[in-house]
């Protein structure tokens, strides 16, 4: 799968829901923002092909 194809992929399935949710997600408890952290990190990392012991945020930064 070409690197285009799989951005419209995860930002189908995640980005879209959460921004489109974004006021929701205001009041959740920490744990529940904690899930969807990494559920991010996660799509990062499949997008960029980083490897788990490498540090997300710099990833994160390049992204947006």
């Amino acid at each position: 799968m070409c690197k285009q194809d799989l951005q419209k992929l995860i930002h189908a399935f995640f980005s879209s829901r959460l921004n489109y949710c974004n006021a929701l997600l205001s009041g959740l408890p920490k744990k529940t923002i904690r899930q969807l952290q990494l559920t991010q990190n996660a799509a990062a990392r499949i997008f960029t092909r980083t490897k788990r012991t490498q540090y997300i945020s710099p990833v994160l930064r390049s992204l947006h």
